[in-house]
């Protein structure tokens, strides 16, 4: 059994508790701490192509991969400046640790109605592919978030030229991190404009009808849908590009597994109160979940899709607010949907990380969940993906 991953994701469920019942700022501050040093405190092997990072990103070594595309300019800089540094490599995870962490905090403590429940729902989201693989993505996407909080700052403290100046920049820096963030900022742009005609009812139709095309019918064909824009050829498509065309198979072994996103998604938009079915994070998390649906088929999929995903650890959160609060028979309802709801995660967070049941040769290397001090000579990354 992966014990960290399981101990982790109750500790969190307990701050979510003893938060919900008495909604204290140290409870907020120790979930935080304990999820930084889940994050900070692991050895590099752990996840994706970490291992290679590291070594790169410390000076032992002066190449990422064997990927013949060049890496993005801001990586470049930032791996100059920590190889510089002679860190090591638990100094790297440490540093890359807080960048990746700071600012989705920041929209956490910001924005979540309970934002223990929010680091709990990491693990429900599945959330840890994302941020424990890959690197550059976040990293690009923390810029990102960071110009998000800028534009959603009160109005008549910040002049909205400037704020699109400041997007536009995060954009660009992003950009220099990972391709794939130009991606991320349109989709984002075009939320923030659709979230004023979006309404419960088309958030939960838009939802059952992409689930019943892509996971139930597998009626949409991603290929067709993306030919005419990757045969544009322009450098922000090479990597979508090469998730589309990974040799790797994904097969839906369950259609309840695969309509796990929907299920959550649904839930948080039935409830949530009429001004937050409007919010820059509710479109962007119902955008994210409908393209999961169309796009089941994709191997690597979750890479593309969590970057939107994300906000649903807030926007969940959000149905204890407002008529919740005051409405006794409302509140007894929320109550034991959400028990149901994180029983049935619960246990198939314990189920996914017994070991009988975890693929150790998987190319995620998410597993076993090793700490930095620990002898990780034997690691999957190492044993089986070369040295």
């Amino acid at each position: 059994m992966d014990y960290p991953y399981i101990l982790n994701f109750f500790i969190m469920l307990l701050f979510a508790y003893l938060y919900w019942k008495n909604p204290r700022q140290k409870y907020v501050k120790w979930a935080f701490a304990l999820q930084f040093l889940f994050f900070a405190l692991r050895a590099p092997v752990v996840a994706g192509d970490m291992w290679n990072y590291i070594r790169y990103l410390d000076g032992e070594r002066n190449f990422y991969n064997y990927d013949s595309r060049e890496l993005e300019m801001g990586f470049l800089i930032y791996r100059q400046i920590l190889s510089s540094l002679h860190i090591g490599r638990f100094g790297c995870m440490l540093i890359n640790s807080f960048f990746i962490c700071f600012p989705v905090y920041l929209l956490i403590k910001k924005y979540s109605s309970n934002p223990p429940l929010s680091l709990a729902l990491v693990t429900v989201f599945g959330l840890y592919v994302l941020y424990f693989c890959a690197l550059r993505q976040v990293l690009g996407l923390s810029v990102l978030f960071m110009c998000m909080l800028y534009v959603l700052e009160d109005k008549r403290k910040i002049n909205n030229k400037r704020k699109i100046f400041v997007y536009v920049l995060g954009t660009f820096i992003g950009y220099t991190f990972h391709t794939s963030i130009i991606i991320y900022s349109i989709l984002f742009a075009v939320s923030f404009f659709l979230r004023h005609i979006m309404k419960k009812k088309i958030l939960i139709i838009g939802v059952v009808l992409s689930a019943l095309m892509g996971v139930v019918l597998e009626r949409f064909n991603i290929g067709q849908a993306f030919d005419f824009f990757l045969n544009l050829n322009f450098s922000a498509t090479e990597r979508i590009q090469g998730y589309l065309e990974s040799e790797e198979t994904n097969e839906i072994t369950s259609v309840m597994l695969a309509l796990r996103p929907s299920v959550l998604a649904m839930t948080a938009f039935y409830f949530i109160d009429k001004e937050k079915e409007t919010h820059w994070f509710t479109i962007i998390y119902f955008i994210g979940v409908v393209m999961g649906n169309l796009f089941i088929s994709v191997p690597m999929v979750n890479r593309l899709i969590q970057g939107m995903t994300v906000f649903g650890i807030i926007v969940f959160t959000w149905i204890f607010n407002g008529k919740y609060v005051f409405d006794y028979k409302y509140r007894k309802m929320v109550n034991t949907i959400c028990l149901f709801v994180f029983l049935y995660f619960s246990q198939s967070i314990v189920k996914n990380n017994l070991y009988s049941n975890i693929d150790l040769t998987a190319s995620s290397r998410m597993h076993p969940y090793q700490f930095i001090w620990e002898d990780y000579s034997q690691h999957p990354s190492i044993k089986y993906y070369g040295n």
